[in-house]
Parts: C-alpha cells; sequence; structure tokens
C-alpha cells in the first residue's frame, strides 16, 4: 500500500478533510494534525518550521512517499521536497498561494518593516473573524452560508463544524487559533524554492482563484519548467466543495504514474 503525506491549507486542521481524505481508502494516509500550534515548530518568523514539522516523521520513516497539499501545504510539500527529494515520489500541489513575484518582493519589504499583516488581504479578513460561538449549532447557522462555505459538500461542511470547534467556557470556538493562521499568512516566503523536479509533480490550479491579479500563471510557468499545470474547475476550496470527485481525480494521476 502506497503512503500518503497531507498537508492541510491554513486554517483548516487536517481531520476537517477527513470526508475528502476517506476518498483514498486504497492509500495509506497520514498527516499533520495542524500546522502553526506546536511550539517546536512556531512559524514566527517564517514557513520553514512548518516544512520540517511535516518533513519529521517522514525522515523517520526514511522512504518515499507521495505528497499531496492544498494551499499552505502545497507550497510545504513542495519546499519538504526541495529539502529532502529522495524521500518524494510524487507531488501534488492543489492551489498554493504563490503570488507574483513584484508582490512577494513587496511582502518581503513590508515583512522588514513589520507590516506585512496589513497589507495581505486574507491576512487583514483572518485577523477579524469571528472566532466565537454559543453552540456549534449557532456557529453552523452563522457560517453555512458564508461565501468560504456555502459551496462546501454537506460532508466536509460538517467535518468543519465537529472537527474545526471545540468547547470553551461559553461556548465554542475555532480549533485553529486566528492569531497563527494570521501569522502564517503574514509571513508568506518570498522565495517559491529551487531545483529540479524529477518526479511526477502536478500543479493543479483552480479557475477561480488564478484569476486574481496578484497571481500570474505565465510566471509560474517559466519558473516550474518540469510540472504538470492541470485547470480545475472552481473555486479555491475545490477538495472541501467537490471531494469526491477531486479525490477521484488525483488518486488517477497517482496511480497511473506509479511504477
Amino acid at each position: 500500500m502506497q503512503t500518503l503525506y497531507f498537508a492541510h491549507s491554513n486554517g483548516f486542521p487536517a481531520l476537517t478533510y477527513r470526508y475528502f481524505l476517506s476518498q483514498f481508502s486504497d492509500f495509506d494516509v497520514r498527516y499533520i494534525e495542524m500546522f502553526g500550534h506546536d511550539a517546536a515548530y512556531n512559524p514566527k518568523y517564517s514557513w520553514n518550521p512548518l516544512v520540517k514539522q511535516f518533513l519529521s516523521p517522514i525522515i523517520q520513516e526514511n522512504k518515499k512517499v507521495m505528497a499531496v497539499g492544498h494551499s499552505l501545504g502545497a507550497v510545504i510539500c513542495l519546499r519538504a521536497y526541495y529539502q529532502n527529494p529522495h524521500l518524494f515520489s510524487h507531488l501534488v500541489l492543489m492551489d498554493p498561494p504563490f503570488f507574483t513575484f513584484r508582490l512577494r518582493l513587496f511582502i518581503l519589504l513590508m515583512r522588514f518593516l513589520g507590516t506585512s499583516g496589513k497589507i495581505i488581504p486574507i491576512a487583514k479578513r483572518t485577523r477579524y473573524r469571528q472566532t466565537h460561538w454559543s453552540s456549534k449549532e449557532e456557529a453552523y447557522n452563522y457560517l453555512k452560508n458564508k461565501a468560504l462555505f456555502k459551496k462546501f459538500h454537506p460532508e466536509c461542511f460538517q467535518d468543519y463544524i465537529n472537527f474545526g470547534l471545540k468547547p470553551c467556557k461559553n461556548g465554542v470556538e475555532l480549533v485553529f487559533s486566528a492569531e497563527e493562521e494570521y501569522k502564517i499568512f503574514k509571513n508568506s516566503p518570498f522565495s517559491l524554492g529551487r531545483g529540479v523536479l524529477d518526479i511526477p509533480c502536478y500543479y493543479i490550479y483552480s479557475s477561480e482563484f488564478t484569476r486574481y491579479k496578484y497571481f500570474n500563471l505565465s510566471e509560474l510557468k517559466n519558473t516550474f519548467h518540469h510540472m504538470k499545470f492541470i485547470n480545475y474547475k472552481g473555486n479555491h476550496m475545490f477538495p472541501l466543495e467537490q471531494p469526491e470527485e477531486t479525490a477521484q481525480f488525483i488518486r488517477d494521476l497517482l496511480i497511473e504514474n506509479t511504477h
């Protein structure tokens, strides 16, 4: 049985992908439960600690694995490969947030000034979102019509309610700290990584996500000559909006290129 390591997106613990990952029943699926919340891998200044956290169990096992990541997790998978290429047989990157060179340079300069969190739109929104509710039922009703969640598959939205919330003194709160999510966003890396990709690598990008001005597909294709770029219809959260179709698509990619 092939081992598949999954890396989740920022703000969404791995178990919120439970239904999506359940589609890979013929793989040995493993994951880091939640990036950014382990003091030993604190992303205070960069995403490098998160890459180390992802790599730690893979290095201990010391055998080739398949890596699949979404958003933040896709970046972590690629950077993990560049650090230890001998440990990976396949890479599947779902909508990594690879900004244009100009924007990454601007963010880097703002990081030196300590203001990067103020100019990355999603980072600003994260810091001021609601994080507490009186009950899971209230959270369910509050979130279900929000733009981020309204296209979620019912199983995936329920997984978010079940595994993305935890009890607190006055009800429930987000498992993934909004402050940690903000910290990760504001430390978005300048470098996309470098090196030869000599394994099957797929860059699956959503038609909605890449239309925004802070992404440049042509620039990315020039940077990553050996990746196969695949346009996937849907929003940035397509693994949780179309979990069955997306998982089957990825399974087919992995199986057809396994020797």
